[in-house]
């Protein structure tokens, strides 16, 4: 897996006076607060298609952000992989522990619902990584209205 956010690090506290971009200045995972971590109260979850599939597209034109995540062409069980990859560097370099997400927000829609069955298995290789390291899922939502 190579470093996609090659130019963030890993976001820390540092305190309100901070001037750093990339740093918390208010949320301190550690700090307790009537008994306890901040981070128990606010068990942050990452959105998978918020933050991993929406190219920013608006009433007004086409998308403004590209979330190929190195991947040569959206809509492939490649870009579903790099979007596994990119999710994860994400989450570590926010300290996120939960993500969730809708199911055909993982693998690319498919005309045939076999095809999306295979898809779903072959992300469930995919998404090894997100096990061993511990980082389970929030909440699933199913897409009823979306048929495949």
């Amino acid at each position: 897996m190579s470093e996609i956010f090659t130019n963030i690090p890993e976001i820390r506290y540092e305190g309100p006076d901070s001037k750093n971009a990339f740093a918390f200045k208010y949320y301190d995972p550690e700090k307790v607060v009537l008994g306890k971590k901040m981070s128990e109260h606010l068990p942050f979850a990452m959105a998978w298609w918020h933050n991993l599939c929406a190219n920013g597209t608006d009433m007004f034109g086409r998308g403004t952000a590209d979330k190929r995540f190195g991947a040569e062409k959206e809509g492939t069980m490649e870009h579903a992989k790099a979007k596994v990859d990119a999710g994860i560097e994400f989450m570590k370099k926010l300290g996120i522990k939960y993500y969730c997400f809708h199911d055909v927000d993982l693998v690319p829609e498919a005309v045939v619902i076999a095809r999306l069955v295979m898809n779903l298995l072959n992300y469930n290789r995919m998404s090894i990584p997100f096990r061993k390291i511990r980082i389970p899922t929030l909440a699933f939502a199913k897409q009823v209205n979306n048929p495949v």
